[in-house]
């Protein structure tokens, strides 16, 4: 055989087998990064309605604890700030928001029982409840 034939074939599988390396090595995910617990607005209006922030991403709520007072009016405002599709369900209140696409909102306004002290709040799509989307909302 030609020597110049065989350098050349040689060359060209050591390129083919340095690419297959290439390949498998594994491909770091991107993930949405989970926030520290960052202080949301809660304010009072003179209604009496008590307006609380939540925001949504993979796969938090922030904050992931609300403190609200039995028989308090109050206005869920309800953020996607995510990639993908979230909901906001209050287990034991029959109450929740829309499946809302990244970037829109929704809002819930109710009254706080007085017969309750702690639900959980969660979202039901999938396995997202699972993977960390719940928390907890007390009610004093």
């Amino acid at each position: 055989m030609n020597k110049n034939l065989l350098v050349g074939l040689g060359i060209f599988l050591a390129v083919i087998i340095s690419g297959l390396f290439l390949i498998k090595k594994p491909i770091p995910l991107v993930q949405s990064p989970i926030p520290t617990e960052i202080s949301i607005q809660t304010t009072s209006t003179d209604k009496g309605l008590t307006e609380v922030e939540v925001q949504s991403g993979e796969y938090f709520y922030n904050p992931s604890t609300i403190s609200v007072k039995k028989g308090e009016k109050v206005k869920i405002i309800f953020k996607n700030v995510g990639g993908m599709p979230h909901n906001f369900v209050i287990e034991g209140l029959n109450l929740k928001t829309k499946t809302i696409k990244p970037g829109a909102s929704d809002i819930l306004e109710f009254t706080v029982p007085d017969d309750m002290e702690t639900l959980t709040y969660f979202c039901s799509i999938s396995n997202h409840r699972a993977m960390g989307m719940e928390g907890k909302f007390e009610i004093k």
